[in-house]
Parts: structure tokens; sequence; C-alpha cells
């Protein structure tokens, strides 16, 4: 065979994938603070595609047929449960979960929430982080479908198992914020283009390494009002960025805090790799 019609075969193999991916019907999900917006840029950078609003159990056949696939994505905070799995298989979706050190989301859900929950800024910022380890189901599960008609007061760790439950879905790819943050919020370079080079390939985008890096790059942080044509689009990223950094629990947890998150959520940290041991 010619070196042309290599090419040619090429070419016309790589227009397919292409093309279909341009109809992949993508949901991006994820427990509040754990990255969402850094996902979006994200996916934004990849595809050009940009987010075209919150998907709620009832709306989630309606979002499907007024979405255009091609130039957006789905967005919702939602428990695995049957509606939205069957739905999701019905249309062939690929989901895609964003997930973190749940000490890090409680961290930021502390400084985030003060402006998003009823009574929750008049509460001192240690109280804060307590009502968020010990009652996190009673105050970020009314942001999440089907996980407050499940649990009233569950904390961190029950909240982030329910979750979890995601990862036994083969349409399901967890996204670690830790592994896509990148170098300026104390990730690596290295981890930020796999997981990357992993969201495209879950997603079917034909990504080369040369435009991972270029993402990885330029992921980090708030976006100018000038940085896309797109309506929203930097509103969207912008909207709830803080400092986007890990290890910050490193710094807001007392000692008696930490020693309440071993006691609640210490083996989940081991489960999810983010410590090997209680002596942290």
């Amino acid at each position: 065979m010619s070196i042309q019609k290599v090419f040619l075969l090429f070419s016309i193999s790589l227009a397919t994938i292409t093309n279909s991916v341009h109809k992949q019907y993508i949901m991006v999900n994820s427990i509040p603070k754990c990255g969402s917006h850094l996902l979006y840029k994200c996916l934004y950078l990849m595809t050009g595609k940009v987010q075209q609003g919150w998907v709620k159990t009832k709306s989630w056949s309606e979002n499907v047929r007024q979405m255009n696939i091609e130039t957006h994505f789905g967005a919702t905070h939602s428990a695995p449960i049957e509606q939205i799995i069957s739905n999701i298989e019905q249309h062939n979706a690929k989901m895609l979960v964003a997930l973190r050190d749940p000490r890090d989301q409680i961290v930021s859900g502390a400084n985030f929430f003060t402006q998003h929950l009823e009574g929750f800024g008049y509460l001192s910022f240690k109280k804060r982080i307590d009502e968020l380890m010990n009652r996190s189901v009673f105050w970020i599960g009314r942001f999440i479908t089907g996980i407050r008609d499940e649990m009233e007061n569950g904390n961190i760790a029950d909240l982030y198992r329910r979750m979890l439950e995601w990862d036994n879905y083969s349409f399901v790819y967890i996204v670690k914020f830790e592994k896509l943050i990148g170098k300026k919020g104390n990730g690596s370079r290295a981890d930020s283009i796999d997981e990357i080079m992993n969201i495209a390939h879950h997603i079917g985008y034909p990504l080369s390494i040369t435009k991972a890096k270029q993402i990885a790059d330029t992921l980090f942080g708030t976006v100018e009002n000038n940085y896309s044509e797109r309506p929203g689009l930097t509103a969207m990223i912008n909207f709830s960025f803080n400092k986007g950094k890990v290890g910050q629990w490193k710094k807001a947890f007392t000692k008696k805090q930490k020693e309440r998150f071993k006691e609640i959520a210490g083996d989940l940290l081991i489960e999810m790799g983010y410590e090997k041991d209680y002596n942290w």
C-alpha cells in the first residue's frame, strides 16, 4: 500500500472519530467544590464545547432534545439513581465525575457557601468546617439530586461513598482534581497532561499529546472577559474559582478537626488513595 493511501485511510479514520465525538452526549457531574468548573474549562479547551445548563432528573430528556451536542455538554450534581442511569444509557452518554480530596472540598466549601446557604455565613470558619465534616449531606446534599431523598444528616464520608458508586458504571470516568489542576495548583504538569489524555480517551476525542500539553499549561485560574466569543463562558468558568490549590486543609484544620476527620473518614482517604494510613 502506498504512503498516499495510508495517509488517506488515516485521514478518513480521524475524520470519522472527530465526527462521532461531536455527536457524543457528554455529562459533567460532581460534588460541589470538587473542580467542576475546572473540568468545564478543560472540555472547552479540548473540544470547544461549553456548558448547556443544569440537568435534573425530570428535565433530562428535554435537555437532550434541546442541546446541540456538537457545541455543548450537560452539567449536573447527581447521585447514581435509577432514572438518571437509565437516561444516560438510553442516550449512550459519557459522564465525567469530578472529585477531590474531601478535606480540601470541605475547606473550599467553608469559604464558598457563606453566600449560597442560608444561615451558613453566620457561622465562624471553624464551625463551618465542623458542619461540612459532620453534616455534609444536610448542607451540600440539597445541591445533589437523589442524596437528601435517601439521608438527611450524613457526614462527609456518607456523601462521598454515595457519589463514588458512579465508579461502578463503564460510561463514567472519575476525574481527580489533584491530577487535573497542574503545577500552579500544587499538582504536577505530568499528572495534568495524563488526566487530560484520560478524559479525551473516555469521551472518544482524538487529542494529541501536544494539544494536551497546551491545555495543561493554560488550565489553571480564571479567564478574562475576552477569552471567548461564547456568551457566558467567562462566568461559567470563573463562577466558583477560589484558590484552586491542593492541600489547603493543612492550614485550615485544627488538630481536633484532623482527629475527627480520621474518625469518620480516615478509611475513605486510604480507599481514594489520598493517604496510606492514619498518620497524617
